[in-house]
């Protein structure tokens, strides 16, 4: 066709370079064009949430103002606690470790106050075991303990979000702009924290659970491998579904309701319940210090945890008295880039699929987030610690060669 015989010119349009100017990798390269979860489902939730905690809130203050334990009104944490189950249910039974714990953390404190409320009751006005209260300590207490629910679930919420496709943008509150590091002028070591392992596969009959964790640069090594120690599965109770909880614990977690519960019981029949809320279990995540100077990744490097069951050797050749012998096998692996596109480093917490062992994961790029092998995969939880924000330095677009 000759360009004389076009009756319409063609050239790019002012919008068409002002749309390509904006182009992320998502636009280009769609991972999971599903909507998972929608605004209008969670936002329901999250309502809800929120009135059963500012429930449970006016109950306290009602509780340190009441003088009598018999009159005194309930502290039932039990709504708040379906809630947060609702939300967890619909994202896939994905339940983090701070945010079982604060569950955890409310529901013990609740009981505690419950049991003591009867031994006051049954001792009567007369005796010398009575309630006294010390000026906003239930009500502070029970006010933290929601503010941890309502960051936690915050927390998920925006995990989740950038793993899978929402309708809906997580906005943090207006802060200041975070300082940007250099990556080269970081010379603190790379910590990973393992939490757990989420939705673990059915078929997953193992003694215990094992994560090996290694830094690679394109089929490199990079570092030496860190090893977690064994974990066992923890089946679906009442409260929670199944995870895998790596509590090879370098890095403890916990909360300071206990402190702040010690002000609430001022009796020795207290001193013993608080004893026992002191000794209670407490989740732990497993800490892998990988020896490896942050400013010495490269922009391509990646991290693999490639997860192993173990299984008990019972044959016959094991002798009852050594120490027992397991059979270990690869049952998947994850992986995610330090660095984006834009040079900026992954950091925080994230979740990742776990990929089955027959797929190749030492060559070419971890897979996106948002990509899964099936639906309802197992998936891990990882921390990446280091500064809020640091990033490879820019190349001026005017540099010249």
């Amino acid at each position: 066709m000759e360009k004389e015989s076009c009756e319409i010119g063609i050239f790019v349009a002012l919008q068409d370079d002002s749309r390509d100017r904006d182009l992320t990798f998502e636009d280009i390269v769609p991972v999971d064009t599903t909507v998972h979860i929608s605004y209008d489902q969670l936002v329901i939730l999250l309502e809800t949430i929120e009135s059963e905690m500012k429930k449970l809130k006016e109950a306290a203050v009602q509780i340190e103002k009441c003088s009598s334990p018999t009159s005194m009104p309930s502290l039932q944490p039990l709504k708040v606690i379906q809630s947060v189950k609702c939300v967890i249910k619909l994202m896939g039974n994905l339940c983090t470790l701070d945010l079982s714990m604060a569950v955890e953390e409310l529901q013990r404190v609740c009981k505690l106050f419950l049991s003591f409320r009867e031994v006051s009751a049954y001792c009567g006005e007369g005796r010398s075991l009575r309630v006294d209260f010390q000026k906003s300590s239930l009500s502070e207490t029970i006010a933290n303990i929601c503010n941890q629910i309502r960051e936690a679930t915050r927390n998920l919420i925006e995990m989740y979000s950038q793993t899978f496709n929402v309708d809906f943008e997580m906005k943090r509150p207006l802060e200041g702009p975070a300082p940007v590091k250099n990556v080269p002028e970081i010379s603190d070591m790379l910590v990973i924290r393992m939490c757990a392992i989420y939705r673990p596969h059915v078929d997953w009959k193992h003694d215990s659970f094992m994560v090996a964790a290694q830094i690679y640069h394109g089929t490199r090594p990079v570092g030496h491998p860190a090893l977690s120690t064994p974990c066992v599965k923890t089946e679906m109770d009442h409260l929670w579904p199944a995870r895998i909880i790596f509590n090879n614990c370098k890095w403890n977690v916990g909360f300071q309701a206990q402190e702040q519960l010690r002000t609430v019981l001022l009796t020795e029949w207290k001193a013993a319940i608080i004893c026992g809320l002191s000794n209670s279990r407490s989740h732990k995540t497993c800490t892998f210090p990988m020896e490896v100077p942050i400013n010495s990744l490269a922009r391509e490097s990646r991290l693999m945890l490639v997860i192993y069951g173990r299984t008990l050797d019972s044959s016959e050749g094991s002798d009852g008295q050594s120490d027992p012998k397991y059979k270990q096998e690869e049952i998947g692996w994850a992986a995610v880039q330090f660095f984006n596109y834009e040079g900026v480093m992954v950091q925080g917490n994230v979740i990742l699929s776990i990929w089955p062992p027959e797929t190749q994961f030492l060559h070419g790029a971890p897979p996106p987030f948002g990509t899964q092998p099936i639906l309802d995969h197992p998936m891990m939880d990882i921390q990446i610690s280091g500064l809020p924000k640091a990033e490879f330095p820019k190349v001026p677009p005017d540099l010249s060669s």
